[in-house]
């Protein structure tokens, strides 16, 4: 596989190693990450092409074409590398599988060298999923047959949402700055990325509303802010700063911070995600008895499949007629 470094002293990215048996040091002469992987992977596709191995499309022409028609080009290197070569009528489920396994075999970590081994979640995110979206796309383009890819099953913990009694510990111990932004997570379902990345003129309090342009499908949303969630988000919002929440730089300064305060609490610890996400959504379904279609309809999710886990920790209005066993039970 060829990598894509930058030289000492170069703002440009270079394509380095050996690709097919061909030895390659060359410059991209870019320095936009995105436009120079393509031209990394459009080179290993020209190697191929001048070494005789390209007699039909292949899963590389596939990635190369996937990128340069606006796709996703995150984790398709290792892809390219361990699939790339294999005619695309020639990709099936044992191939699929036998390349996840040699990309994504034990690891080594840490300065002790101790052997680790990647998660399925990890798997399926980085090799599986994209995988799946070049595939999808070269049937679309007609390349291929469709093709329907056996993911592996991952079993989804079920979430950690904090509580009344969580709350009234964690406030008594945090700073006026984390306790803005766990408010803001908590009221608002945000991720934590686009918390940090709102800034004061995309809220406005006299409505009640914050526009979040940076989101993880890439679609903006308009997110409504309750009046305890404006009072906590209001002195930093009018503060003359670039975002408003300017005193964390990244999602790890504020997990470092509710860890911290979680201990000095004494009371569980919840990352950014669960005091965030999962914290609005569970509460809102014990609370509110929304249900998967009304957590969705929020605009914070696009599937009720992403929102139905959380309300498996609802009693049923049809389980609470359990009451009418209370003289069968009752001792005398």
């Amino acid at each position: 596989m060829l990598t894509g470094p930058k030289r000492k002293g170069s703002p440009y990215w270079q394509i380095t190693g050996t690709y097919c048996g061909v030895r390659v040091r060359e410059s991209t002469q870019t320095d936009d990450r995105r436009i120079a992987e393509k031209i990394r992977v459009e080179r290993e596709h020209e190697i191929q092409h001048a070494k005789g191995s390209e007699k039909q499309r292949t899963v590389s022409h596939a990635i190369v074409e996937y990128i340069e028609n606006g796709g996703e080009n995150k984790y398709l290197h290792l892809i390219n590398e361990h699939l790339g070569q294999v005619p695309l009528d020639e990709v099936n489920q044992h191939s699929i599988d036998r390349a996840a396994r040699e990309a994504y075999a034990a690891y080594r970590k840490g300065d002790n060298g101790k052997l680790r081994t990647y998660s399925k979640s990890t798997i399926k995110r980085q090799f599986y999923t994209p995988l799946a979206s070049v595939l999808h796309y070269a049937h679309d383009i007609g390349w291929m047959p469709y093709l329907r890819i056996k993911m592996p099953k991952v079993d989804r913990p079920p979430p950690q949402w904090a509580d009344k009694k969580w709350f009234e510990k964690f406030f008594k111990n945090a700073s006026k700055e984390l306790a803005a932004i766990t408010t803001f997570l908590a009221g608002t379902g945000c991720r934590i990325s686009e918390t940090l990345n709102l800034k004061p003129n995309d809220v406005n309090l006299d409505e009640g509303w914050a526009y979040v342009r940076t989101t993880k499908n890439g679609e903006p949303r308009m997110v409504y802010l309750s009046e305890i969630v404006m009072n906590a988000i209001r002195p930093y919002v009018e503060a003359d700063e670039k975002a408003v929440f300017y005193m964390y730089n990244s999602r790890h300064n504020v997990n470092n911070d509710l860890k911290r305060t979680c201990d000095k609490a004494k009371i569980e610890y919840l990352s950014t995600h669960k005091v965030g996400s999962h914290t609005f959504a569970t509460n809102l379904a014990l609370y509110a008895n929304m249900d998967a279609k009304a957590l969705t309809e929020t605009g914070r999710w696009k599937d009720p499949k992403s929102t139905h886990h959380y309300t498996h920790y609802v009693t049923r209005d049809q389980a609470k007629k359990a009451d009418a066993l209370t003289q069968m039970l009752t001792q005398n």
